[in-house]
């Protein structure tokens, strides 16, 4: 067999967020009780609990601030913080989302 192509990847990614989405969006009597806070809320956290690693369906991403590269520069002259090109926040952003409630 073979690893799966960029072009597979980023469309089973897009199939799970859009199974998300419909789940969130549907009209059964349990989504009906839902705020539409509360299923915003929902689809963001099923949202990273894909990047996170934890679905069933997809291995876990990175998500990774892609700065411009005179960010840094530019930052650095006006006094202010910039963002590394060497951080992956994934890993647990389902649960820090969750606790924000």
């Amino acid at each position: 067999m073979r690893a799966y192509t960029e072009e597979e990847v980023r469309d089973l990614f897009l199939e799970v967020v859009q199974s998300y989405v419909k789940e969130w969006s549907s009209d059964s009597p349990a989504m009906r009780s839902k705020t539409t806070e509360e299923r915003i809320s929902g689809a963001v956290f099923s949202l990273l609990v894909i990047l996170d690693g934890e679905s069933i369906d997809l291995p876990g991403f990175s998500v990774t601030p892609l700065p411009h590269p005179g960010d840094e520069e530019y930052h650095r002259k006006r006094g202010e913080k910039w963002f590394p090109f060497n951080i992956d926040i994934a890993g647990e952003l389902h649960d820090l989302w969750a606790r924000r409630k």
